[in-house]
């Protein structure tokens, strides 16, 4: 039984922080069986009361159908985060772990576990969303699957279906961390050889400014990040004629020098 509605679409606006997932039409006129099977789903989610599962609130009824679900909005995927620029200090491998075996502890299957179904929540934790394939061990389903992140199709709901993708996340996570090392330390070599170059006829803000050319690539909110410090030491260690170092934050267009750096280089800037 439904246990929590919203009699019209006008109130739907109140919680500015709150997502409306609203049914995307399918070309067999599926829809409303996927709706409706989507909505039981969330019933028996809700009672988990799980911090790693989304929180649903009430439903939007219009005619007496259900034409949107209330869930609780998060900014980044895990795609987006594990791809962003900057160091990843949470724990995502047992965070996953924990979120697979609250479902699976309902005797439920999400089916469609991949990087864009995963949001970040408080404190970096991972949050599972889009349970329109989720359904309990043993049913047949309606939906199933994101290319690429399953063996073979399937019609059946099984806890493999969660094993399996999961284990793909964790490869990718792996792969993804791996390519961006590399990245940083192709940046970090193509800066040096930049210094090298230059020292002797420019001064470290000039050698600086080129090679935002090539940082900006990678890291577009700072063109200088905090983790090419080393290259400033390289450079100071090759008497650069420069006085001041300074980082530039593109978002606000205006230079700084970092305290750290001050103090640690004896007053200078």
């Amino acid at each position: 039984m439904i246990t929590s509605f919203l009699d019209g679409p006008q109130q739907m606006g109140r919680c500015l922080k709150d997502y409306i997932k609203v049914p995307q039409p399918v070309p067999d006129e599926g829809t409303p069986k996927l709706v409706l099977d989507e909505t039981l789903t969330m019933e028996i989610i809700s009672k988990i009361l799980h911090p790693s599962i989304i929180r649903h609130k009430r439903y939007r009824v219009q005619r007496g159908r259900i034409t949107g679900i209330l869930l609780d909005k998060y900014q980044l995927t895990l795609e987006q985060f594990v791809e962003s620029p900057g160091p990843k200090d949470a724990d995502l491998d047992s965070s996953l772990s924990v979120m697979q075996s609250a479902v699976d502890a309902r005797g439920l299957a999400h089916n469609s576990i991949n990087p864009g179904n995963i949001m970040m929540g408080e404190n970096n934790k991972p949050v599972l969303i889009d349970f329109g394939s989720c359904q309990p061990f043993g049913k047949l389903l309606q939906t199933f699957g994101t290319p690429g992140w399953f063996e073979k199709e399937f019609r059946m709901s099984e806890k493999k279906h969660g094993v399996i993708p999961m284990g793909k996340l964790r490869q990718w996570m792996t792969d993804t961390k791996l390519e961006k090392s590399d990245v940083t330390t192709d940046k970090v070599a193509a800066l040096k050889l930049l210094l090298v170059d230059n020292v002797h006829r420019l001064t470290l803000l000039s050698v600086l400014a080129q090679a935002a050319v090539v940082l900006h690539s990678q890291s577009p909110g700072y063109i200088i990040a905090a983790c090419d410090v080393k290259l400033f030491v390289f450079a100071y260690k090759l008497h650069v004629n420069c006085r001041l170092l300074f980082f530039w934050r593109v978002a606000k267009k205006r230079q700084y020098c970092d305290p750290m750096i001050r103090r640690s280089w004896g007053g200078w800037c």
